[in-house]
């Protein structure tokens, strides 16, 4: 079952009923800021005992801080590079560590999903714009049609068909240990 709240909710003691009646295998919340926060220190004490699945959108300091303790054992899809610290050596690795040391010296903690994602996206325009030439919109289209590029993120391969290029190899399962997104065995082996 679905259910929905409001992005303003504190109080999600209807939703954990509705879960618990529902026969449920695992409450999986797909919510940004305050109200994931809120619902996980409340699933914390509510007595649910299905696990706890959580997006990339938690994939921060901004959510693990103030949910504290009681994130504890959630599990929180994410790109890899939430966890690159686990990557085996190679070229995903350091486009990681590229990012990750210039945004800890400068910001005192290693780069959220969403920091992942924006510089991601600036790489990718920057490595099309330099294969076309420069900025003209149709040859940056074609020089984006045929790139590939290794990102913190992980490697997209664009096409004509494929305006995506990342594939779920790329994204990490991950649980929290310790206030620490740490990948599970599942991902672990699955690391390119």
């Amino acid at each position: 079952p679905v259910e929905e709240f409001q992005t303003g909710a504190t109080e999600f003691g209807a939703v954990f009923t509705h879960v618990r009646s529902s026969g449920a295998q695992a409450l999986m919340v797909w919510a940004t800021g305050a109200p994931a926060v809120a619902l996980t220190k409340q699933y914390a004490t509510s007595g649910l005992t299905v696990p706890l699945v959580l997006t990339g959108a938690q994939a921060s300091r901004l959510f693990l801080e103030p949910a504290g303790a009681a994130a504890e054992g959630a599990t929180v899809a994410s790109s890899v590079g939430v966890v690159g610290e686990h990557l085996p050596p190679g070229e995903l690795k350091t486009a990681v560590d590229e990012l990750t040391s210039a945004f800890t010296a400068k910001y005192g903690y290693a780069p959220p999903q969403f920091a992942q994602d924006g510089y991601s996206g600036v790489k990718l325009l920057a490595a099309a714009i330099e294969k076309a030439g420069g900025p003209d919109r149709a040859k940056v289209r074609d020089a984006l049609e045929s790139l590939t590029l290794t990102t913190p993120n992980g490697t997209y391969t664009y096409s004509p068909t494929d305006h995506a290029g990342l594939t779920t190899a790329f994204i990490s399962i991950n649980t929290i240990e310790g206030g620490r997104f740490v990948p599970t065995g599942f991902s672990r082996e699955r690391f390119p």
